[in-house]
């Protein structure tokens, strides 16, 4: 334990933990705009949870939708699961270790996805 919190200290992971959130927010954001499918993307730091709908005023979940955008993110060599209690929900949890550059292509293979399901 005491060799994690000094390797967590010395890459100073809480910082990046704070930016990866500062670009997951925007990015989320703009895919909810284009995605009516998008009921909320919502999180702090690295840890944030997106939720698919069949109906956004409804907010009714699609879990259906969830696991096609999990499956088209595995095709482009992205893991994400489907989860939560209507199976609609995708949690993002990456590495402190990901790369600024990882996180953009993981936002342009989640649009794509969405744009696969139309």
């Amino acid at each position: 334990a005491r060799a994690a919190l000094a390797e967590i200290r010395a890459r100073d992971l809480p910082r990046r933990a704070r930016a990866i959130g500062r670009l997951l927010r925007p990015g989320l954001a703009g895919i909810r705009r284009r995605h009516e499918a998008v009921g909320d993307a919502r999180g702090a730091g690295a840890l944030w949870g997106i939720d698919f709908v069949a109906d956004r005023a409804t907010r009714e979940p699609d879990p259906a939708l969830a696991k096609a955008v999990a499956q088209g993110l595995a095709a482009r060599g992205y893991l994400a699961l489907a989860g939560g209690a209507a199976g609609n929900v995708i949690v993002l949890t990456p590495p402190l270790t990901i790369t600024d550059r990882q996180l953009a292509g993981f936002l342009a293979a989640l649009d794509d996805s969405l744009a696969d399901q139309r």
